[in-house]
């Protein structure tokens, strides 16, 4: 029996919040893969991975960072990332860290949403490379498509389209991720202000 539960390591493995074989799973293919599936499988969840992201505003595989003369906060635990002052605008987690001779620390940092942690990223992504599988034209595609009828003969086969949002089977929906958006703050624009004297300042701008 094949685990298909198991991840890649990030971020030194391939960068995938979800494996092959989970795809092939949500397919009911069996296992193992052969080299052409592995590929189309990857490089569907890739394309899934990249709309997450794009959506998210944020990258969902960490990437390691290494920051160098940090001071830790007066004796905090230095596996913790708020013991470091990081100008950093995701998550960071410690990944090891180093003591220099000026007792400063160079530290190594995994910046970044860490998706293959997170159930609804990696639903969405196998949910979604899954179901592109089923709709591409070759036979990796059409073993895992939804059959709705076959003729008495075997000899034509139909298949289901997509079901809708909403529907049982339904892929989920990229809204569904919509706790882990990273927002951009602008700030607001003001009109302008009239040249003096009939601005409201009362303070004569220097030239």
């Amino acid at each position: 029996m094949t685990d298909t539960s198991v991840m890649l390591d990030l971020p030194t493995g391939q960068g995938l919040v979800a494996s092959p074989e989970a795809v092939a799973d949500a397919l009911g293919l069996p296992l193992p893969l052969t080299p052409a599936q592995r590929t189309t499988y990857e490089m569907e969840i890739r394309d899934a991975q990249a709309d997450v992201s794009a959506y998210l505003n944020r990258p969902i595989v960490p990437t390691l960072t290494t920051l160098r003369g940090l001071r830790p906060h007066g004796s905090g635990d230095l596996d913790d990332a708020a013991t470091w002052a990081l100008d950093l605008d995701d998550i960071a987690l410690v990944e090891s860290y180093r003591a220099a001779p000026d007792g400063t620390y160079d530290v190594d940092l995994l910046v970044g949403l860490h998706g293959a942690h997170e159930e609804a990223v990696v639903r969405y992504v196998v949910a979604h490379a899954a179901e592109a599988i089923r709709q591409r034209p070759d036979s990796n595609g059409a073993a895992g498509r939804r059959v709705s009828s076959v003729s008495a003969e075997g000899q034509s086969v139909s298949y289901e389209s997509t079901p809708a949002t909403g529907q049982a089977g339904a892929p989920p929906v990229i809204g569904s991720l919509n706790r882990l958006r990273r927002l951009t703050f602008q700030p607001v624009r003001r009109p302008a202000r009239a040249p003096w004297p009939y601005s409201s300042s009362r303070t004569r701008p220097w030239f």
